[in-house]
């Protein structure tokens, strides 16, 4: 009777650990499907922010033009309103403080021309520098997806919590059910 019992005890020891290795591979096969699910998500979330960047670069590009021609609207007014000054004061407008003054205008609004220039290409560059870092971001999340197996991994899984053991050791079980 002992032995029975041993023998029923020890079937039911092979059985748990048989479903312990099993539970162990489909909990790894899930696992894999996991990340492979949240890879695929990053890559969406990639590709949303290069349009994102692709919209900032097109944006910096409209408002460094908008104020560019800000500034020559300005400085264009400015030089007609002192040119009216000149001419209502009695001043030669062609000549000495005049034209001095005209080319002061004109230094002030190239100069402002530029550092407007140079502020929005680096603000472009900078967009377009974060499009191609999320580009890569989102080509390294597609390929970490792609490598993924949940087939592999729950086979990996299995045999490595003793899967093959447990079923060597239930095959005689196995055997003599038949």
């Amino acid at each position: 009777m002992a032995s029975d019992w041993t023998s029923i005890l020890s079937n039911v020891g092979k059985s748990a650990q048989f479903f312990g290795t099993v539970s162990a591979g489909v909990g790894a096969a899930q696992t894999a499907e996991g990340k492979k699910t949240a890879y695929r998500l990053l890559g969406k979330i990639a590709g949303q922010n290069v349009a994102f960047s692709g919209k900032q670069a097109a944006q910096a590009a409209k408002v460094g033009e908008f104020q560019q021609e800000q500034i020559l609207l300005r400085a264009g007014e400015i030089g007609a309103k002192q040119k009216v000054a000149l001419a209502a004061n009695g001043v030669r407008i062609t000549g000495g403080t005049a034209r001095q003054l005209n080319l002061t205008n004109q230094y002030n609004r190239d100069r402002a021309l530029l550092t407007i220039g140079r502020n929005t290409t680096q603000q472009i560059n900078a967009a377009e520098a974060q499009m191609q870092s999320f580009l890569t971001k989102q080509s390294l999340y597609a390929s970490e997806a792609n490598s993924i197996s949940s087939t592999q991994s729950g086979i990996s899984g299995f045999l490595n919590s003793g899967g093959a053991s447990a079923i060597a050791s239930l095959a005689p079980l196995l055997m003599s059910a038949s």
